[in-house]
């Protein structure tokens, strides 16, 4: 073996090498970029919103069968959770659940917009509310907020149990969220704080969890799903010195 043939054997075994440590293949949907197949680092799909491209984290490929997808940063406006009036920390058709289900969804293009997928969330009952049960039931969103349970957090008698752990959120780093400037910000959860009526699960700047009056305004982190099929592609136009991923436009 010649030494030109001998050197493109070494330079493709370190680029298999490279390609295994990374996880290998090539990504061409967004299954493919969701946390737990190995992308420690590329598990990032930048959305349109309104004309401005945003960063989500791609947090697994199922999600009852789909691909979740969480805003990375906060919103730029915080909103309270609910009116204060009796158990309104009941999630269903709170003042966040209305505008995450319709006003939010118009951010996006049609396209895309059309292509978020109905999905069964769970959360806590009225009737656990004020008493600290364990009643929860089942209702279907397209946008919602993540829950007490998904976010990994350690049971509380105060928290139902909302659904499945997931793995990104394994560490309070990973549950810290900032704004658009890099600014630590708190955010709400769906999850209703069942010592009382009108309280509800959030995290702070910190990623310290407790409840909260529904009526403070906190930031809010739309969470919703896509098909693991849905293409993507990369784009050099989004961040300056950067490729990164983005749904088509």
């Amino acid at each position: 073996m010649g030494a030109a043939a001998r050197l493109l054997a070494v330079c493709t075994a370190l680029a298999v090498l490279t390609a295994c440590h990374n996880g290998g293949g090539t990504r061409e949907k967004l299954a493919d970029l969701a946390y737990e197949q190995g992308w420690r680092s590329e598990y990032r799909v930048y959305l349109d919103e309104a004309g401005a491209f945003v960063p989500y984290l791609v947090l697994t490929s199922d999600y009852g069968g789909q691909t979740l997808l969480l805003r990375e940063h906060v919103l730029s406006e915080q909103m309270p959770y609910n009116e204060s009036t009796q158990d309104s920390g009941y999630y269903e058709n709170s003042l966040i659940d209305a505008y995450l289900d319709s006003e939010f969804l118009r951010v996006f293009p049609d396209g895309l917009r059309e292509q978020i997928v109905d999905s069964s969330i769970v959360i806590t009952y009225t009737d656990s509310l004020q008493v600290c049960g364990d009643e929860t039931t089942t209702i279907t969103r397209k946008v919602f907020l993540l829950s007490h349970t998904e976010l990994g957090l350690t049971e509380h008698a105060a928290a139902t149990v909302e659904g499945l752990a997931l793995k990104y959120f394994s560490t309070p780093q990973s549950r810290m969220a900032t704004n658009d400037s890099g600014t630590a910000a708190g955010w709400w959860l769906r999850s209703a704080y069942t010592v009382y009526g009108n309280t509800a699960w959030c995290l702070s700047g910190k990623a310290v969890t407790g409840g909260e009056g529904v009526y403070y305004a906190n930031g809010i982190r739309p969470a919703f799903c896509l098909s693991g099929d849905t293409g993507i592609e990369t784009r050099e136009d989004i961040i300056q010195g950067r490729t990164v991923y983005a749904l088509p436009g």
